[in-house]
């Protein structure tokens, strides 16, 4: 985990030491640009944040890097991602990631960002990863999906999508899920029965000890915390429901999945 040395600067010689190809870091200044759901107490605390980092060739010459930190830190923070295993995320780009073929119809855009730097720890679910800064050439893609996804509620659609395309057209939510869909895709196929994902060095994978018969507490978990934000959004919280813009087909499908969670391992199979 980072060495800090104020509440929103991080000591640019455990970057140095961290991800030496970054080179001579003067000053790492951070921001937090988190949701507003996950936005620390202070800066250091955020799940997302953009580092801010200056290196010096000479005296008179200095350049600016962004880049990208996510991370759990925050006690209650560790608690739901050691619950939920969260902490998998860095694992999976510094195990696994490198394998993930770059998509063979167009290799200029690879699936998965540049990562610089991963820390993961299942046993106590902190997490904190450094990735390339996605902001200049890319979107949030949920903000295509209009103002009936929940996190566009407090977003000014028309002013961020046309800052985004402003000479080209924008995609329709068909097109964005799709494409979607064919990243997943691609990641998966990599691994597709795969055996060796079995063995216990890989048992941090979601679903691994569930389908070797283990770990049954951590699936309720994860399962228990899905079906209560279901019954929150369409029970509980009937306006929330009622902004939400449901496919007919999609909510009685997921519907019928949060009443049918199966509870072992036998109904997997």
């Amino acid at each position: 985990m980072p060495t800090w040395i104020t509440e929103s600067e991080i000591d640019p010689s455990w970057l140095q030491d961290a991800i030496p190809m970054l080179g001579n870091i003067s000053k790492c200044s951070v921001q937090d640009i988190s949701n507003d759901t996950r936005k620390g107490d202070k800066v250091r605390n955020g799940a997302t944040l953009l580092l801010q980092l200056t290196s010096s060739a000479n005296a008179n010459n200095s350049n600016v890097t962004t880049l990208v930190a996510k991370q759990v830190a925050t006690s209650s923070g560790k608690e739901m991602s050691l619950r939920l295993g969260l902490a998998r995320e860095a694992l999976f780009y510094n195990k696994l990631a490198p394998k993930v073929k770059i998509n063979a119809e167009d290799s200029s855009t690879p699936c998965i960002p540049k990562i610089y730097f991963t820390s993961g720890d299942m046993r106590d679910g902190s997490k904190f990863v450094i990735m390339e800064d996605l902001s200049k050439n890319f979107i949030d893609s949920g903000i295509l999906f209009g103002p009936g996804n929940p996190n566009n509620w407090n977003r000014d659609l028309p002013a961020r999508i046309s800052e985004s395309y402003t000479t080209s057209t924008c995609p329709n939510s068909f097109q964005v899920a799709n494409e979607t869909f064919l990243a997943i895709a691609n990641v998966h196929a990599t691994f597709w029965n795969d055996k060796s994902l079995l063995k216990e060095e890989f048992s941090w994978l979601r679903g691994s000890c569930w389908i070797s018969g283990k770990g049954e507490e951590s699936w309720k978990a994860s399962q228990g915390m899905l079906q209560s934000m279901w019954t929150r959004m369409t029970i509980e919280e009937a306006d929330i429901d009622s902004r939400i813009q449901w496919d007919p087909l999609v909510k009685s499908i997921l519907k019928t999945a949060m009443e049918g969670y199966p509870g072992n391992r036998s109904k997997i199979d």
